[in-house]
């Protein structure tokens, strides 16, 4: 115990302006893995943060997919959004759910 060294901590200071949470609910088939849609949403835009499940239901009458309900937060730390800006990140992550070949509800 005498060479245990704690790791350093690491804070940053809240943000000045506010961030906005969004909700986006997907049908997606089996192969694709909740890990891998999250990634998707971060990689849409550079303002995303705090990607994380809400819920998930399966039903049979579906055939091999599921539906999948995420939260992401979006923030910039120099300025307030404008309502345009939300929605082209919006419009940003519907187009990686495309791609990633899932269906947004």
């Amino acid at each position: 115990m005498r060479d245990y060294k704690k790791p350093p901590v690491y804070a940053r200071p809240l943000s000045k302006y506010p961030c906005t949470e969004l909700d986006i609910s997907v049908l997606a088939p089996y192969e694709v893995t909740v890990g891998e849609v999250e990634s998707a949403i971060c990689a849409s835009d550079a303002r995303i943060r705090d990607v994380y499940l809400i819920d998930y239901y399966e039903k049979h009458e579906w055939h091999e997919q599921r539906s999948i309900t995420l939260r992401y937060k979006v923030c910039d730390e120099s300025k307030t959004l404008t309502k345009e800006e939300i929605d082209k990140v919006i419009r940003a992550v519907h187009t990686s759910m495309k791609n990633l070949g899932v269906t947004v509800r």
